[in-house]
């Protein structure tokens, strides 16, 4: 287990950072596939491998394994591989296709759907200076990713970010229900791995049917962007899960927190590194989700 010497509030918000970090990378990395051809599919398949060996690597030799019935987390691992491999070609699909914007848009404006079932699920309270929070939460999402794309004002493609939203918000709700339920810290690493393992495994199998198909093969340029990909990939998820067992906030304060913080570094870096033009209305949306933070934060 990685282990870090600080204070408890020092250490629940250094792994948010770090999984806001994480996250952003992975946008960032998408918008470059198309630059250098990179097939989506092979790279997103050796990225959860790539995954999976650093979750083992960094797994005690006691994997937490029992034989009193209690691993049905194992099968839950294995859902959310499924739903991973999946969630992360829509993704590339969407980024390629309709821009880092709304990608982003798509995939963090889905916390609405975690926060919302924390509530009856896990008992989280939802006060009126919460649901402010949450309110200006998802209009700085909004305003940040404002976009004039005709293919979504026509109807073209519209269902890539409909199935990011749904496939995104289902499994931030999914990671914190076996994180509270049934998994405890010992078993971060093994789960980690196994989801990452079995998205990996099923990956390589289509991918290998896709081969014999259309005899196209597996590239080195492919190989290699998919292990770039696989490390910020593990870190996004690891850090998460961690920010939840060191902190006592709220699922439904930490998810908003994690999806701002992604929102406003992911435009900031897209400005920075790729000159996406930012409109008076995105720059507004991210001064509203700094706003956001704060009142969900302390709310």
């Amino acid at each position: 287990m990685i282990r870090f010497g600080y204070t408890t509030i020092q250490l629940r918000m250094f792994y948010l950072a770090l999984s806001i970090v994480c996250s952003t990378c992975i946008f960032l990395i998408f918008r470059q596939f198309s630059r250098y051809e990179i097939d989506n599919f092979q790279a997103i398949v050796f990225n959860y491998l790539t995954a999976a060996l650093i979750g083992f690597s960094l797994s005690d030799a006691d994997y937490g394994f029992s034989d009193d019935g209690s691993n049905t987390w194992i099968w839950v691992a294995v859902l959310t591989g499924i739903l991973f491999i999946s969630m992360f070609n829509v993704i590339a699909v969407t980024t390629q296709e309709l821009g880092v914007a709304v990608a982003s848009v798509a995939a963090k404006v889905s916390l609405i759907i975690p926060v919302l079932i924390a509530v009856p699920l896990y008992g989280d309270e939802m006060p009126l200076v919460k649901v402010v929070g949450i309110t200006l939460a998802l209009l700085s999402v909004f305003l940040t990713f404002y976009t004039k794309d005709e293919r979504l004002k026509s109807g073209r493609l519209w269902f890539l970010p409909v199935i990011l939203f749904i496939g995104t918000g289902l499994l931030d709700t999914l990671l914190k229900f076996t994180q509270s339920v049934l998994l405890s810290e010992e078993q971060f690493n093994i789960f980690s791995s196994i989801l990452f393992a079995v998205a990996g495994g099923i990956g390589m199998i289509v991918a290998l049917i896709i081969m014999i198909g259309t005899r196209r093969k597996f590239r080195l340029k492919n190989v290699l962007a998919g292990v770039v990909l696989g490390v910020p990939n593990y870190g996004s998820i690891y850090f998460l899960l961690q920010t939840f067992e060191h902190s006592n906030m709220e699922s439904s304060v930490i998810f908003p927190i994690n999806n701002m913080g992604i929102v406003a570094l992911s435009a900031l870096a897209a400005y920075i590194f790729f000159s996406e033009k930012l409109s008076a209305l995105n720059w507004a949306g991210i001064g509203i989700s700094i706003l956001a933070i704060g009142v969900i934060s302390f709310a």
